[in-house]
């Protein structure tokens, strides 16, 4: 049987645990010490920029850069196109 948290999701938000893989981890560890940072420190700045920069917008973003492919390739054969007609 699963237990249902009581707290809403902001309160479950306040603390979370999480796991790594020990790759992911052996990582995070080199990162640390790169910057003279204890692991909950670099977590807690990674996660906030994550959540600032909206990262998990990542439809939205892949959206953004296909339409601007489109445009450069417009662009592209317009200029193309013109240069073969003089």
């Amino acid at each position: 049987m699963v237990k249902r948290s009581t707290k809403t999701l902001t309160e479950q938000c306040e603390k979370v645990t999480i796991r790594f893989t020990k790759s992911q981890a052996e990582r995070i560890a080199a990162e640390c010490e790169l910057n003279g940072m204890k692991p909950s420190v670099y977590l807690r700045l990674a996660s906030m920029s994550f959540t600032n920069s909206k990262f998990l917008d990542v439809f939205s973003l892949v959206s953004q850069v296909a339409e601007e492919q489109v445009r450069f390739r417009r662009d592209f054969n317009e200029a193309v196109y013109r240069e073969g007609e003089s």
